[in-house]
């Protein structure tokens, strides 16, 4: 009598548990970094210097009309005259807009893409580059910029936006290089970065996170500075002019805005006690004992407050017995001056395409 043939299970042999090493390896081992992979990070293949790299995944985030539309529109025809396909959708803006932005794309030589406009929206792209990611097709020298990426997944959405993330690593393994612009909030943080919801997801999939900060110019112009937070690359931050005509220069030197921000909030904090000062200061100049006495500060805070506005808001000169004694800056003259603090995180919140 035949019998029914063994299962490949009944000749299977137990399975050693892992030794130290292997299990060191398997636990520890991705963090160890090839030469080759140094080689890339060390001496990258720069699409725009300092900003994007090629065949990466950079995300761009700024608060509303913080100059990320404005920088990326300047910098798509200088792209394309290196030699690369330059593919801008744009899911941010309405028909008026565009009619102004279409000859100049089609001067600059790269394609600008309206979903909204024509087509289904984002969700129609997205199903179109789905069937890019199938094709199999080489796509380097491609750039394809995404204004904004709140369009084409909420930061709330948090399977939404995975799958959106894997899409893009899909199309960059084929050679592409994806730039993600996104929008921050108009609240800042104390380490004078803006807040942006979706900031823990985006770090881990994205090859750079960098952060746009903008300043308004007493002139009319804005200052833009990067602030690179998650980077694959030695990069080295950068700063740009925009200017009233909407041309968009880069500074020969880097304008360190986040630090502007940090001392614009301190500011913030302490504009009451700044003033309280002023007021003792308007009788002339005080030695910082009776400063301490007419402010009822205690003295270290006080102490600390005119040490951080001497030259800014008051200037300090040694007096008898080698007292400091302090004098209000003429108003004209005291940092900041109101052009450089932003107080309503709700104003202007329009769309930057310029």
């Amino acid at each position: 009598m035949s019998r029914a043939p063994a299962n490949i299970e009944d000749f299977s042999l137990p399975i050693p548990p892992p030794t130290t090493t292997d299990l060191l390896d398997e636990l520890l081992g991705g963090f160890e970094v090839s030469l080759s992979e140094a080689e890339v990070f060390s001496d990258p293949h720069w699409v725009y210097e300092n900003l994007i790299i090629d065949g990466h995944i950079t995300v761009i985030v700024a608060e509303p009309n913080g100059g990320k539309t404005a920088l990326m529109w300047h910098l798509s025809p200088l792209i394309r005259q290196k030699g690369y396909q330059v593919f801008y959708i744009n899911s941010d803006i309405g028909a008026s807009d565009a009619r102004s932005m279409i000859p100049e794309a089609q001067a600059g030589g790269f394609r600008l893409l309206l979903p909204d406009i024509k087509g289904d929206g984002m969700p129609d792209v997205i199903d179109r580059l789905i069937k890019l990611a199938k094709s199999g097709q080489t796509l380097s020298r491609t750039l394809i910029i995404i204004d904004t990426l709140k369009k084409a997944s909420s930061p709330n959405q948090k399977e939404q936006m995975r799958n959106f993330m894997k899409l893009c690593r899909k199309l960059t393994g084929q050679g592409a290089t994806l730039v993600l612009l996104g929008h921050t909030n108009k609240y800042y943080n104390d380490d004078g970065l803006p807040q942006y919801e979706g900031v823990g997801d985006i770090r881990s999939d994205t090859d750079e996170l960098i952060y746009l900060l903008p300043r308004k110019n007493p002139d009319g112009t804005r200052t833009i500075s990067t602030i690179p937070d998650k980077i694959r690359g030695q990069f080295t931050p950068i700063s740009f002019k925009i200017n009233e005509d909407r041309t968009v220069t880069q500074l020969d030197r880097y304008i360190d805005l986040q630090a502007s921000k940090v001392a614009e909030l301190q500011y913030l904090k302490d504009r009451e006690e700044i003033e309280e000062i002023h007021e003792v200061l308007d009788n002339g100049p005080q030695n910082q004992s009776a400063i301490v006495m007419e402010t009822h500060m205690n003295q270290r805070h006080a102490t600390k407050l005119l040490r951080r506005y001497k030259n800014k808001q008051w200037t300090m000169k040694r007096g008898d017995k080698n007292s400091k004694v302090y004098q209000s800056i003429v108003l004209q003259q005291r940092w900041p001056q109101p052009f450089d603090v932003t107080e309503d995180p709700d104003q202007d919140t329009e769309h930057d395409h310029y």
